[in-house]
């Protein structure tokens, strides 16, 4: 493991020791160890992400497009998991079921 790695993984642990400290979590160990591995696991695809958005119109569409499909399939289900274990990830759009549920009706508008 790399210094960045080793810092970010005792920082993740540390954010979870202050989420649940003073409950009584079961597991907590392995819930803890979860939750750093998902972040951890996420973290790549994160940092280049930003990278290519910091970089504005200097990130050909092309390029930003598979990083966004790396980030959706692999980053985002390792976020979506590490917040239901942190705490609770809302269901707040209708779009979180995908484009296959949402309404076909086309007199719908946003």
């Amino acid at each position: 493991m790399d210094e960045m790695t080793d810092v970010l993984q005792r920082q993740m642990a540390e954010v979870f020791r202050l989420k649940w400290e003073g409950e009584e979590l079961p597991e907590y160990s392995k819930w803890l160890e979860k939750f750093t591995f998902h972040m951890l696991d996420a973290s790549a695809e994160i940092c280049h992400m930003a990278e290519q958005l910091k970089a504005g119109e200097r990130t050909p569409s092309c390029d930003l497009a598979k990083s966004l499909h790396r980030f959706f399939l692999h980053a985002l289900p390792h976020l979506i998991a590490a917040g239901q274990i942190y705490d609770f990830v809302p269901h707040l759009f209708a779009e979180q079921d995908g484009v296959h549920s949402l309404p076909t009706d086309s007199n719908e508008s946003d």
